[in-house]
């Protein structure tokens, strides 16, 4: 059911607002949202519930009744969840969703060698049988899982560090974040030396992979494209530096801009 406004009305809404203190709690709240862009929020009352009936009814979407429609304000039910705004995920890596409690008491290195690497050259080593199994991506269902852990803890951006073997995989999990309908900026790893030796390169091959993805996605809604070195260890300082130059002339430093 596809309507331009959505009404929510929910036994508790917490602002998280600076300007009503971050303490603020609403009993029976609401949250009417029209399009992709919030119209209203705050306490509900009848009278609330009888004027958005009154104005937007048959282009309004409740959620808690299905494809039926309130004939008054009362109509409306108060479902018991707390409404509140999406966290923001800072760093996080989609590729190692399904890998959650392997190898987890290995030092860092240990740990990428002996599980990330393995598991994510797998999938790149392995991928047109795996794609004639499973008939899609196996990259792409393993971002779409970290997309829907994101979306069960509340997390509607993240940054994600798209770093190892994933670098070549954009476009998959550009497609994951989509479809989930969250914002992601994606962090494009990189690596030329102390390393993998399959997935090294030079500086100028991290350059012209971040130009083709900023080519590819950079006119996506809610997806953005910035560099993303794996470690110091792994990138030297003209990878760094090349890196440095890429984003101060593609204006990825600036936090507004990619957001």
């Amino acid at each position: 059911m596809n309507k331009k406004y959505i009404l929510i009305r929910s036994r508790l809404l917490l602002p998280l607002s600076r300007r009503l203190g971050l303490d603020a709690r609403i009993e029976d709240g609401y949250l009417l949202i029209e399009g992709d862009t919030i119209a209203e929020v705050g306490r509900y009352t009848p009278e609330t519930g009888e004027r958005i009936l009154g104005r937007y009814r048959k282009n309004l979407r409740i959620i808690g009744l299905g494809d039926s429609v309130a004939a008054a304000g009362e109509d409306i039910p108060c479902l018991d969840t707390v409404l509140l705004p999406g966290f923001v995920k800072a760093h996080g890596h989609d590729h190692e969703s399904p890998l959650i409690g392997v190898a987890k008491d290995e030092p860092l290195t240990d740990w990428l060698d002996h599980a990330v690497n393995l598991f994510t050259g797998f999938l790149t080593e392995e991928k047109e049988a795996l794609r004639d199994r499973f008939g899609v991506s196996a990259h792409l269902i393993t971002y779409s899982k970290a997309k829907l852990d994101d979306i069960y803890y509340g997390i509607t951006t993240s940054l994600t560090h798209h770093c190892n073997f994933n670098k070549y995989n954009v476009a998959d999990l550009v497609e994951a974040a989509q479809t989930a309908g969250t914002r992601i900026i994606i962090a494009v790893g990189s690596s030329d030396r102390n390393y993998d030796p399959r997935i090294l390169e030079t500086p100028a091959e991290a350059v012209r992979r971040l130009d083709k993805y900023r080519e590819e996605f950079g006119d996506r809604d809610r997806v953005a494209i910035i560099p993303g070195p794996d470690q110091v260890f792994s990138n030297s300082a003209e990878m760094l530096k090349a890196l440095k130059k890429w984003a101060q002339e593609n204006n990825t430093l600036d936090r507004k801009s990619v957001v």
